[in-house]
């Protein structure tokens, strides 16, 4: 009851008819929208690793501009601290007789 295919070539290859889709892999359709989306792939992996690195130098320049700005407010600080130091009657009358300067008499004003 069981069939010999033994007679049948062995080189000779099956043909099964049928609707093509042309959609498939071997349509040029498919090969398009294969390359199409291995393309967007490929610059959405470049388009990440590009915006990684300048979100990484955006980063950098602001810890450097935090750094910086923090240097500038203690200078800013001692600078005033020095001022008011400066600025303070006893010691810019002291200065001043140290240079030979010495208060105006009322004698020596003149009013316009």
């Amino acid at each position: 009851m069981t069939k010999d295919f033994a007679n049948i070539q062995a080189c000779r290859k099956q043909v099964v008819k049928g609707r093509s889709l042309r959609i498939g892999s071997d349509g040029f359709l498919g090969k398009g929208f294969g390359i199409a989306i291995t393309g967007i792939m490929l610059i959405g992996f470049c388009g990440t690793i590009f915006m990684g690195s300048m979100l990484k130098a955006s980063l950098e320049e602001m810890g450097n501009k935090e750094m910086a700005k923090k240097e500038l407010i203690q200078s800013q600080k001692r600078l005033l601290a020095e001022k008011t130091q400066l600025l303070a009657k006893g010691n810019f009358e002291l200065a001043a007789s140290d240079i030979g300067l010495y208060p105006v008499s009322p004698s020596q004003m003149k009013h316009f």
